[in-house]
């Protein structure tokens, strides 16, 4: 409840706010099967933060890092060492769907 209300948040503690306002590599993982918050926010999640990448993983729930560990340590190692897919950024080795989503 207190995420979702912050996202409802009007002025500087807004949720959406603050995501514009990153200034670091930021990776969403999310789970395309998430039943608690709605897969379809992952883009636009993405897509508010200034250097943002999407792993959307297919059927994975909510706590994707859990459920599929292995995909997404390499999402994220492969930002850490800096493999392409922009500036600071890097997809993992993985086919893309789009320049700013990859997938397993």
């Amino acid at each position: 409840r207190g995420l979702i209300t912050s996202y409802l948040r009007l002025g500087p503690a807004n949720a959406w706010r603050a995501a514009r306002g990153l200034r670091m590599p930021v990776l969403v993982v999310w789970g395309g099967r998430d039943r608690l918050v709605d897969p379809a926010l992952a883009p636009r999640l993405a897509a508010t933060v200034p250097d943002g990448r999407l792993l959307l993983l297919d059927g994975v729930g909510h706590v994707a890092m859990l459920e599929a560990p292995e995909p997404t340590a390499r999402a994220v190692l492969g930002m850490v060492e800096g493999r392409t897919g922009g500036p600071g950024v890097a997809e993992p080795p993985a086919v893309a769907e789009s320049p700013r989503s990859v997938r397993p």
